[in-house]
């Protein structure tokens, strides 16, 4: 069994919620989606927060399976 991923890189999240790469990046840097920096190119979104901000705006998370859920 694969363990549950908690966090995502910025385009990981963005094809969970089917939006380009350069809207959770633009989300992140006004603040609206909450994210841990590493380094000036390097991203984890944790799941909760990806949702949250996502349920914010009025959307619904797409069913997935586990695979593409991988880090």
């Amino acid at each position: 069994m694969k363990p549950l991923v908690t966090s995502y890189k910025p385009q990981q999240a963005a094809d969970l919620l089917g939006l380009p790469k350069s809207t959770i990046l633009a989300a992140i840097e006004r603040g609206e989606l909450p994210a841990m920096r590493f380094n000036a190119r390097v991203y984890r979104i944790t799941a909760v927060d990806c949702a949250a901000w996502y349920a914010s705006k009025g959307g619904r998370l797409k069913s997935t399976t586990p695979a593409t859920l991988t880090t």
